[in-house]
């Protein structure tokens, strides 16, 4: 990473130098011997030195009774003039410095969440080896969460490139035609037995006085305003920086005891066995034709990192719905998780082609049969809560004379007012009022936290390839199984006997033969159905495994110690096929490494 220049340079003092040299070259042209010339040249550089950094303006005051001369008022509006316009220019130079920085931070925020997908894909291949026993077993697991994981050197000719959804960390066929439907469109309802935003959490923060005394308060989170999440239309603003948050939260019943029981009608669902639910209806600017839904949740630190999409469901007037995959079956109730509960292979690769099914990348993608809508409407529960510091502002008063602090019921005219001690009039006594914010760091939290909701409209090619980068061992390959999670459309499964073949995988080991291979959740349709392990160079004596199912024995020159795969998907042919393709989710290699020899 290029190293950023943060030091902005104030040109103050450059443009007030600047002025002073031009306005002393016309005094120096009135001078009159060198005598004058001397003593101009030295009150210029003395009062520069003197007033370096302090605005150019200088009060002159006029004597009582006496009108001002003109030289001083034109001196004055004349400096008054030069420190504004000086003023602008830093404004200028300070908002260039704070857009390039912005513009420079959100360049290297993409490029680092880049980042951290290539990390996450390969921790999702160490978590796969850790549970693998066998040492001899390595895996190499693609989630097409990077956009470099593809090999563009070996693409054929003639065939397009799949697309590597990176956001999604999905492959499909190239997209022939994107428009984004959900770009004009509205929240057109939110209903929920929550609330918006982030209210009520806390943050302990370090404050110094004018004393220099060093003391801790608690703040709320939402008293920042780019904190607050609280804004639902940020749900369509497709930006990664904008969230929107809806909760309910709750504190102990002691912390409520402590505090008086004053106040607290916010409070809302226990610990365990509640639900927080929130339906958003999107309306779209017109009846228009989708066939892809994206929904990209934010999971809050420390949070449960999962949501539930109960429902997703569309209609064209508001009043009739229909369900993504059923007409009269809208239910998806499929948990979005930022990471798998478990790295099980069998578990990760189910080989479960329903479509309402969202893969482990903490977003859910749903592309399906195109239709024309105008609302789609999206019901997500939450079920658990996690531990959240929850803050309550109390209220206190006290005479000027007394001591101690009395606790009291909120006080509504200070009620909009930030914290601190406020002095008033109570019942002809004055009295001062103290207002602070309490917390407990045992609060709870259910939380639906989301970024972006995308609703698409896309187009595919009739044939996409996917060739993978090399993956290279310390050792000889052995053999070699694949794994994958695919979603094949249920038009596309008319013809059993085609079924397999939306998308094939191939695998090489010397980059120029490439060799069919089956996913290990296959089953044959017909008797052209590929290996579904490849054995690599065996010895005579392991002949007799060859007769293991879906097996094949390959001979090759070289040792081989690298592999890589190639994807080819396609669609039917025809003009009712054009807003459909299979979607690969996931391919993992397993690869056995052939044991030392002694």
């Amino acid at each position: 990473m290029a190293e950023a220049k943060f030091n902005l340079r104030s040109t103050i003092h450059d443009n007030q130098l600047a002025y002073i040299v031009e306005k002393a070259k016309k005094d120096l042209q009135t001078s009159v011997d060198e005598e004058d010339l001397r003593l101009l040249i030295e009150e210029y550089y003395q009062d520069y030195i003197k007033n370096i950094g302090s605005p150019l303006y200088k009060r002159k005051l006029v004597d009582r009774h006496q009108v001002p001369f003109v030289e001083d008022f034109i001196e004055t509006m004349d400096t008054i003039s030069a420190d504004v316009n000086i003023m602008y220019k830093e404004h200028d130079n300070t908002s260039k410095f704070i857009t390039d920085t912005y513009n420079y931070m959100h360049s290297e925020k993409k490029r680092l969440l880049s980042e951290i997908s290539g990390l996450n894909s390969l921790v999702g291949d160490l978590n796969l080896i850790s549970n693998e026993q066998n040492i001899t077993n390595l895996y190499f697991k693609e989630s097409f969460e990077n956009p470099k994981s593809q090999d563009s050197d070996f693409q054929l000719d003639g065939i397009s490139s799949a697309q590597v959804s990176s956001t999604e960390g999905v492959l499909t066929l190239a997209r022939s035609k994107t428009e984004n439907i959900s770009e004009n469109a509205r929240i057109a309802s939110l209903e929920g037995n929550g609330e918006a935003g982030t209210g009520h959490i806390a943050r302990r923060i370090q404050i110094t006085d004018e004393n220099g005394s060093k003391s801790s308060q608690y703040i709320f989170l939402n008293s920042n305003a780019t904190v607050s999440n609280d804004a639902p239309d940020v749900l369509l603003d497709n930006r990664s920086d904008t969230i929107f948050e809806y909760q309910m939260v709750n504190v102990p019943t002691d912390f409520i005891n402590q505090n008086k029981r004053y106040d607290f009608e916010w409070i809302k669902g226990n610990k365990m066995g509640t639900r927080l639910r929130l339906k958003v209806v999107v309306e779209l600017d017109k009846v228009q034709t989708i066939n892809w839904i994206n929904v990209n949740p934010y999971y809050p630190a420390n949070s449960t990192n999962r949501v539930n999409v109960y429902s997703i469901r569309t209609s064209k007037d508001g009043f009739e719905y229909e369900g993504l995959f059923e007409k009269d079956n809208f239910v998806i109730d499929k948990d979005l998780n930022e990471t798998p509960e478990t790295y099980k292979v069998e578990d990760l690769f189910d080989n479960s082609n329903n479509a309402a099914d969202a893969k482990f990348t903490g977003q859910g993608v749903w592309g399906f049969k195109a239709r024309e809508a105008r609302f789609v409407e999206f019901v997500f529960d939450q079920t658990e809560s996690y531990t959240e510091t929850i803050g309550q502002e109390v209220y206190k008063v006290r005479t000027k004379n007394q001591e101690y602090w009395t606790q009291i019921p909120k006080v509504e005219e200070l009620k909009d007012e930030p914290t601190g001690e406020y002095s008033r009039s109570l019942n002809g006594e004055s009295v001062v009022y103290k207002k602070e914010i309490v917390a407990t760091d045992q609060g709870w939290r259910h939380v639906i936290a989301l970024r972006d909701i995308n609703i698409m409209s896309y187009r595919f090619e009739p044939k996409s390839s996917f060739v993978s980068q090399k993956y290279e061992i310390d050792g000889e390959i052995a053999k070699v199984m694949l794994y994958a999670n695919e979603k094949i459309p249920s038009e596309y499964m008319k013809i059993i006997s085609e079924s397999n073949d939306w998308i094939k995988y191939e695998v090489s080991f010397d980059d120029v033969n490439w060799h069919r291979i089956s996913p290990m959740h296959q089953e044959p349709v017909d008797d052209k159905f590929p290996p579904k392990i490849y054995e690599l160079n065996a010895n005579e004596v392991d002949l007799a495994s060859s007769f293991q199912i879906h097996k094949k024995l390959l001979k090759t020159e070289e040792k081989p110690n690298s592999v890589r795969f190639r994807v080819s998907l396609s669609r039917p042919d025809g003009i009712d096929y054009e807003t459909t393709t299979p979607i690969l989710e996931d391919v993992a290699l397993r690869i056995v490494k052939k044991e030392d020899v002694l």
